[in-house]
């Protein structure tokens, strides 16, 4: 088969992401830092990826409990 010739097209992937938090959420991760929830319960909690959590929490000045060590 012959190489092609002519202009390379290139296919891109967007990977689904949830859209801005939005103050709803934001105020929901608020009382769950005072809840004393962990990141991983809050993941699960609101669907959103750890490290997305921890970027908005930086922000708000909130963390989280640290996640139970698995043995």
């Amino acid at each position: 088969m012959a190489p092609f010739h002519g202009s390379q097209s290139s296919v891109v992937v967007y990977m689904a992401q949830k859209p801005s938090w939005s103050f709803a959420e934001q105020r929901r991760l608020i009382e769950l830092a005072r809840a004393s929830k962990s990141l991983d319960e809050v993941a699960k909690l609101t669907g959103r990826k750890p490290g997305s959590i921890k970027k908005v929490a930086l922000r708000l000045g909130i963390s989280f409990k640290p996640d139970a060590k698995k043995e």
